[in-house]
């Protein structure tokens, strides 16, 4: 089968999934946003990668707008018919689209149709249940007209696909409340898998950064809209007495641009602020980490689910996160023993999470083992890809008996 595997936000997760694909004898052309600024895998051919693996990118010719709608808009148009001339130059059997901005996906996804190649919406986020911020600033009638738009295009499209993977079962209830029960649907969360590099505690990276020594809670990744960058300066505040912890927060974006103001004007010397590093660099980074912090705000609980839960546990990390306890992702922590849950409004819970897992050495420990066991039961590429490709098989087959 020639399989198109867009993978918009270029997961590390998904990298060995196309490998994974390609070793059973696919061609399959992995294409990523080239210009979409965030924290990405490495999409580049290795030795002993399979012949039949291929990467590519789709490109704007300037950094994808995230936070200024009509811009934004504009840049989803440009990019789905960059998607669509991918798609028509490498004539895939199918396509798969990971984590897509919706006005991308349904240019792409309608003009796959004209041409009768089956399309698999892989939702990663439901971006229209967390588009109402985006919207505040236009008058009330045109913002709901356009949000009522927006869920539409995303919904419909979703509706339309050849089948649909989703990271959650919460993600179904969300759909189905919007019109989405589409009967060729797989439920496959996501995962990672561990690497040697960050199974023991090491200290390079940190040293390297002027570091060494101090005991490190990480937040990496992105600060939009689903996450809270006053939480973490009240973190930084909170933990101000303990002279040996520093707070690092490896980002860039709205939310770091305001920890920097912040940080101008306010004594918050264990606060650090750092660029996204090389991917190279990831593993590294990990590894000097004591803990690692994730966070989801309230109004995003229904459409997103922090994948860096899954990075956190292959690396061996505990984990601190702020999220609602309804998340599929606080669940797991919970459940499996990751590490520390308090609610997202809940500051000085957290200071007290964070103070708990920073005291208490063998409870980091114990977390740290857990996620490396999670991850040994949850992140085995061989039965991941091995689902996903049974599924793909039955959406194409089932494709083909249609009239």
């Amino acid at each position: 089968m020639r399989i198109l595997l867009h993978d918009f936000g270029c997961y590390a997760f998904i990298l060995p999934l196309a490998r994974w694909l390609a070793d059973q004898g696919h061609q399959v052309l992995h294409l990523s946003a080239k210009e979409l600024v965030g924290p990405r895998g490495t999409p580049v051919q290795r030795k002993g990668d399979p012949p039949g693996l291929t990467f590519d990118t789709v490109r704007l010719g300037r950094p994808f707008t995230r936070y200024s709608l009509p811009r934004r808009l504009l840049d989803e148009y440009r990019y789905g018919r960059g998607l669509v001339g991918k798609i028509l130059e490498f004539q895939p059997d199918l396509v798969v689209s990971a984590n897509t901005p919706p006005l991308a996906q349904a240019v792409a996804f309608r003009a796959a149709r004209r041409r009768a190649i089956p399309c698999v919406g892989w939702v990663q986020d439901i971006f229209s249940l967390g588009a109402a911020p985006m919207m505040e600033k236009l008058p009330k009638p045109i913002a709901t007209l356009a949000l009522a738009a927006l869920r539409r295009l995303e919904f419909g499209t979703l509706s339309q696909a050849a089948g649909l993977i989703v990271i959650a079962p919460s993600f179904l209830a969300s759909l189905k409340d919007h019109g989405v029960q589409h009967p060729m649907t797989l439920v496959q969360e996501n995962w990672a898998a561990s690497s040697p590099d960050t199974v023991e505690r090491q200290k390079a990276w940190a040293e390297a950064q002027g570091l060494g020594g101090a005991k490190i809670i990480l937040a990496a990744g992105t600060l939009g809209r689903k996450h809270d960058p006053d939480l973490l300066a009240q973190l930084a505040t909170g933990l101000a007495t303990l002279p040996d912890v520093r707070l690092i927060v490896v980002s860039e974006g709205p939310g770091r641009d305001y920890l920097e103001k912040l940080k101008a004007v306010t004594a918050l010397p264990n606060l650090s602020l750092l660029d996204y590093q090389p991917s190279a660099q990831v593993p590294a980074m990990l590894a000097s980490a004591d803990i690692g912090l994730v966070q989801l705000n309230a109004l995003a609980n229904g459409m997103s689910i922090p994948s860096k839960v899954y990075s956190y546990a292959a690396a061996g990390l505990p984990i601190l996160a702020a999220i609602p306890q309804s998340n599929h992702a606080a669940g797991l922590i919970r459940d499996y023993g990751l590490g520390c849950v308090v609610e997202p409004d809940d500051p000085h819970g957290f200071v007290a999470a964070a103070r708990r897992l920073l005291e208490d050495a063998p409870l980091r420990q114990a977390c740290g083992a857990a996620g490396l066991a999670f991850t040994a039961q949850h992140g085995d590429i061989a039965i991941i890809g091995g689902r996903v490709m049974a599924f793909l098989e039955e959406v194409r087959g089932r494709t083909l008996q249609d009239p």
